[in-house]
């Protein structure tokens, strides 16, 4: 993996996660020098058109961090596609109304929803999504091992309902990671989006169900697990 930054002089933060016997997780937060990145750092990255970028809901708790993100984002002017996790460290200070207008894919779970909206009919969610993000923005909304609902095109009123193959959770630290990370390689592999959300599904439950962040599947294992089971 190449560094596009050059390293941090100064304290790293620390991060302390708690797992209780059904496999939930919370974590313990203190910041260090990773609330404070550098403008000119950013800029310095080469992007691409057709890269991808990704924005976690822990990049924007920091109003320092939050802000030299947006001023990035900005700035940016060839083609990427911005994707944006709330995630477990998720606030309702997070300025989510102007993330939301540089999001092109946003997977959120209903945890996230509840906490960033409050008590929220599905109907009064997509519209809400519909008057905030781009016309061709996709959302993703997760529900544990429940069906992920898709809205391929915010315009459009299509949701797609994507299965979750089901497995005993025994620690669901880094799943939602594990299932953003395969549904963008999925995209950028060729996939469609019901197939990249299907890949992304396999691939989060495969993590809930072992301990440990690093149980993500290759693109193989899916593909392998994919034709034997009943999803394939």
């Amino acid at each position: 993996i190449d560094f596009l930054v050059e390293d941090v002089v100064g304290d790293n933060g620390m991060n302390i996660s708690l797992r209780d016997s059904e496999g939930n997780y919370t974590n313990i937060v203190s910041s260090g020098v990773e609330i404070e990145p550098q403008l000119s750092e950013l800029l310095d990255i080469t992007l691409r058109d057709g890269d991808y970028i990704f924005i976690s809901g822990m990049d924007l708790a920091n109003a320092s961090s939050a802000k030299v993100i947006f001023q990035w984002l900005e700035q940016i002017e060839c083609d990427v596609k911005i994707v944006f996790s709330p995630g477990s460290f998720v606030t309702s200070e997070i300025d989510i109304d102007k993330i939301l207008n540089f999001t092109d894919i946003l997977t959120i779970n209903k945890r996230e929803v509840s906490i960033l909206f409050g008590e929220i009919t599905d109907k009064d969610f997509w519209k809400y999504m519909h008057e905030k993000m781009k016309d061709d923005a996709m959302i993703i909304v997760r529900d544990g091992l429940d069906d992920c609902m898709v809205k391929p095109k915010n315009h459009e009123n299509k949701i797609l309902s994507v299965p979750c193959i089901r497995k005993d959770p025994v620690d669901t630290a880094g799943i939602a990671d594990a299932h953003t990370g395969v549904l963008v390689a999925s995209l950028m592999s060729g996939f469609g989006i019901y197939e990249s959300v299907r890949r992304a599904n396999l691939a989060a439950s495969i993590c809930a169900s072992k301990f440990g962040y690093t149980n993500c599947p290759t693109a193989s294992e899916i593909d392998i697990f994919l034709k034997q089971s009943l999803l394939g």
